[in-house]
């Protein structure tokens, strides 16, 4: 082979195995959250996958395209099913719902059956390729050298392509149905070589439209709109308690509903009741961090000037497309953190509603420092509420370091249970603004709470899971 098609192979091989670690972090979001834990758990199975598949690779005699043939249609089928979203649904509803596995257990064994083989096959690449390199006066650390290089170029277009283009541009199931398709055409291509075309050029036709239909139409009837932030999907008639409504559905989580009556979830109506009926804020400025469906303006503002803020710049248009159409309200696309610290102005109440996965609250909005910030830009006498899925009782570590970390920064927080009981539920934290704050003080005491520099949330909260 000549080494141009040799270039194309290593190429191919770089990209999808940066575009398919980028899609399991992606994919598993609304799974198992998106917390370090979960990416150094992938990142590292992709290191340990790759680096015996460069080993076996070594071993493969020098005529090895058989051998890729096989591996690239193997890695086709295993992520163009494996990243699919029927088939991670699927995966951690059956072993989560009828074994009450511990979520870690089945991202681990997810990983190691599912993630690794395809990433072992591709690893084989490199080591093949290098055997069928035609050099007459090249030595072995040239074409290392120059394999390497055109591998780890495919690595970035794969992670730039696939995180800024295919999924915001064509979503998800496009993203794994691309990737796969590259994967299912080098077979194909390589078998042409082999001279026997016609066989699995209608074998590669048979799966490209099965992995089709998988990814792209399954996800079309799934989700409205999917991204590099987030699935959303729309339940027209849910009964949630004593509530029937639309319901926005956001990384496998129901994040907003909304009544005929334009009411909300509990937890919003009675952030509702706080600011617009106890506090009888009127003409003030209001910041929500955490959009969901824009469900705290449904009934109105109380004529209050409200800013919603949300990490996914999309979310606007695919609420007023598909959920909730007037939104009379700012909107900035950004992340809360960032925002707060930019904030050019103060405000009255502060709601913070921001979940990246059903009960997940990304670290970084769980600290100490956040919370400072979030008071130092209140208005004097201004309020700060919270939602908070912790455990009424505070009977473990992350509900009671939650608690900890809130009442340690403002001057004073009540807290309103959906329900008492020994498990997660929604809480309601209304805390007023602290002018005495000392946060150096405060950090040196930072092994009762969450901070930047020490955060355990991920890691306590599935002892929380556990008592659902």
């Amino acid at each position: 082979m000549p080494n141009y098609g040799l270039w194309c192979i290593i190429l191919v091989e770089g990209f999808v195995t940066l575009a398919i670690q980028m899609l399991t972090i992606r994919q598993l979001m609304p799974f198992v959250g998106n917390s370090v834990m979960v990416t150094s758990l992938i990142i590292g199975i992709f290191l340990l996958a790759l680096a015996l598949g460069y080993q076996r690779g070594g071993l493969v005699p020098k005529e090895g395209l058989q051998r890729l043939i096989r591996n690239f249609g193997l890695s086709a089928i295993w992520s163009g099913i494996g990243l699919s979203y029927v088939f991670l649904a699927s995966w951690f509803f059956i072993f989560n719902e009828f074994m009450h596995l511990n979520l870690y257990v089945l991202l681990l064994g997810y990983l190691l059956l599912v993630t690794a083989p395809m990433i072992y096959w591709l690893g084989q690449t490199v080591p093949i390729v290098m055997n069928l390199w035609n050099a007459t006066h090249q030595r072995a650390g040239e074409i290392g050298g120059r394999v390497l290089q055109l591998s780890t170029l495919g690595s970035f277009l794969g992670a730039i392509l696939t995180s800024i283009i295919l999924m915001n541009l064509l979503g998800l199931g496009w993203s794994v149905f691309v990737a796969a398709s590259l994967l299912l055409f080098m077979a194909w291509f390589l078998s042409v070589l082999k001279k026997n075309s016609i066989i699995n050029m209608i074998l590669f036709a048979s799966l490209l439209t099965l992995l089709f239909w998988v990814n792209v139409i399954g996800s079309a009837r799934w989700f409205v709109a999917s991204n590099n932030y987030a699935q959303y999907r729309i339940i027209d008639h849910a009964q949630i308690e004593d509530k029937t409504g639309k319901v926005l559905n956001v990384n496998r989580s129901f994040s907003s509903l909304l009544t005929p009556q334009n009411e909300a979830f509990w937890y919003i109506e009675r952030m509702k009741q706080a600011v617009f009926h106890d506090l009888h804020l009127r003409n003030q400025p209001i910041l929500v961090l955490g959009a969901g469906g824009f469900t705290f303006s449904a009934q109105g503002t109380y004529d209050n000037d409200i800013t919603y803020v949300d990490i996914d710049p999309d979310i606007l248009n695919i609420v007023q497309k598909n959920y909730l159409k007037n939104i009379p309200a700012r909107f900035v696309g950004a992340d809360a953190r960032v925002f707060v610290q930019q904030a050019g102005e103060r405000y009255a109440a502060i709601l913070v509603d921001a979940y990246s996965h059903e009960l997940t609250i990304p670290t970084h909005l769980l600290t100490v420092e956040f919370f400072a910030s979030i008071n130092k830009i209140l208005l004097p006498k201004g309020v700060a509420i919270f939602n908070m899925i912790i455990d009424p009782l505070l009977t473990d570590l992350y509900s009671k370091t939650v608690d900890a970390s809130l009442r340690a920064v403002f001057q004073s927080c009540v807290s309103f249970p959906h329900q008492y009981m020994d498990a997660a539920t929604n809480v309601v934290y209304v805390c007023t603004r602290n002018d005495d704050l000392d946060l150096v003080t405060l950090l040196k005491k930072s092994h009762f709470y969450y901070t930047d520099d020490l955060n355990r949330s991920t890691w306590d909260q599935q002892f929380l899971r556990y008592s659902q």
